[in-house]
């Protein structure tokens, strides 16, 4: 191997390293956590934190300290939210289901149903 293949491989190495920064870089930018997912699913059906803190018997400040990240939900929440949205536990705890994703697999008509329920159920 002559000095000028040599740098060309060299190089090659360099801009795969830099390639794969970048991948790891776009990965860690897609990390959706737990809380995003929570808000996102109340925000979707325009309940407040105090109307879904109700909904799950739990203080609406310990909500928005899931919500915001600050603390973790208990699993007994996270199996909640999973039950009430009809959505797999998993998909809220993978860091890597970004909100789009998340709200492709679930659409705006799958929560609307229960923002419909709730409402009739407590308003009658």
């Amino acid at each position: 191997m002559d000095k000028n293949e040599a740098i060309e491989k060299l190089n090659k190495c360099i801009d795969e390293e830099k390639i794969e920064d970048s991948v790891i870089k776009k990965q860690t930018e897609k990390i959706t956590s737990v809380g995003s997912k929570m808000a996102y699913c109340r925000e979707i059906i325009k309940f407040t934190r105090k109307e879904m803190a109700d909904v799950f018997e739990i203080n609406p400040r310990s909500l928005a300290n899931y919500e915001k990240d600050i603390s973790q939900p208990p699993l007994i929440v996270l199996f909640l939210y999973a039950k009430y949205f009809e959505i797999p536990m998993e998909d809220f705890v993978d860091d890597f289901i970004s909100i789009e994703e998340f709200s492709v697999k679930y659409c705006l008509f799958h929560f609307i149903k229960f923002k419909v329920i709730y409402k009739f159920m407590y308003n009658m």
